[in-house]
């Protein structure tokens, strides 16, 4: 049975050292004065003696293979034996050869490579718990509990916060794709009053569908500060306004009545928020677009800031207004 020289005999049949993993198949080799261990040096069998003439060159000898002193042998292919397909409830296979090998190896018995011992597995401890004990952990100083208690109201707020920002960004993302993309259709107020009105110019002359009747304030001249509210049935969003100004279509009826060169509208939304932007009009004939966004809007009012061709025997002069919503 082999042994190594620096532990202990290796079981039956293996070739490698249970404790160091050395390889234990080398054999002595014969050299010319006897058998020679690995490691030491081959003995001279015909010394020559001092100032005699040297025997034949070592070259025209027979060379005599020895085994050097530190071999470092190729790992051998390991031949599978019946019953080694494992190792069995008592040992442990070999990562790399799969032959089994006792418990207590630290190298496999047939291709000397290590035998990692495989961890138990331990079960996962559930969340809450881990949770728990990090919570009731004490903390120098006596700020255990209390110190965690503060640490996950101000997490839960700092979340609570980038979840309502992300929410309020979504909105305003989708809304804004769907304001882009979308059909506007025409959303008609169901009702119209006026600060103020001419005879035979009504507010409801601004909401009827017809561009040659208009709204007009009674006072003359430029009319500032007069308004006209629309009020609508349901809440709707706004998209688009257009806003036909003056008596007339036609540009020499046109002209002979004051027209509006800036209006004020002020939206009310369902909730009671006021909304208000400016309108700046061209002077002249047709209607006149303006993209503005605002959401459930339930009435409008639009307020005279200023007026083209004001004059003491002329008023100002609203023909139609139009509104359209987003479906």
């Amino acid at each position: 049975m082999a042994t190594c020289e620096r532990c202990v005999p290796a079981e039956p049949g293996g070739e490698f050292c249970a404790q160091c993993g050395s390889f234990l198949g080398w054999q002595p080799t014969e050299g010319p004065v006897g058998p020679v261990k690995p490691g030491e040096p081959t003995p001279d069998p015909d010394p020559v003696p001092w100032g005699a003439t040297p025997a034949p060159s070592a070259a025209e000898q027979e060379v005599v293979a020895v085994q050097p002193g530190q071999a470092v042998a190729a790992r051998p292919t390991v031949r599978r034996e019946p019953g080694d397909a494992g190792a069995g409830p008592a040992g442990m296979a070999c990562p790399v050869c799969a032959a089994p090998n006792p418990l207590g190896r630290r190298f496999c018995r047939r291709c000397g490579a290590p035998l990692a011992e495989r961890p138990a597995r331990v079960a996962r401890v559930p969340w809450w718990r881990r949770f728990w004990r990090w919570l009731t952990r004490q903390r120098p100083g006596g700020w255990g509990v209390l110190y965690r208690l503060v640490v996950i109201v101000v997490v839960a707020a700092l979340l609570a916060t980038v979840a309502y920002g992300a929410l309020l960004l979504g909105r305003r993302a989708t809304d804004a794709v769907r304001d882009r993309v979308a059909k506007a259709q025409p959303e008609r107020p169901v009702a119209a009053t006026a600060s103020s009105q001419a005879a035979g110019h009504p507010a409801e002359a601004v909401a009827d569908g017809l561009s040659n009747e208009y709204w007009a304030p009674q006072p003359t001249g430029a009319g500032q500060g007069q308004h006209v509210d629309l009020r609508f049935a349901r809440p709707f969003r706004l998209l688009d306004v257009i806003v036909h100004t003056g008596i007339s279509p036609q540009q020499d009826e046109f002209l002979t009545q004051a027209r509006p060169a800036e209006l004020e509208l002020t939206a009310v939304t369902a909730s009671g928020e006021r909304v208000s932007t400016a309108l700046r009009l061209a002077d002249q004939a047709g209607p006149q677009t303006f993209h503005r966004v605002i959401g459930d809007v339930v009435s409008v009012r639009l307020t005279i800031r200023a007026s083209y061709g004001a004059a003491p025997d002329r008023r100002t002069a609203i023909g139609e207004v139009e509104f359209f919503k987003r479906p």
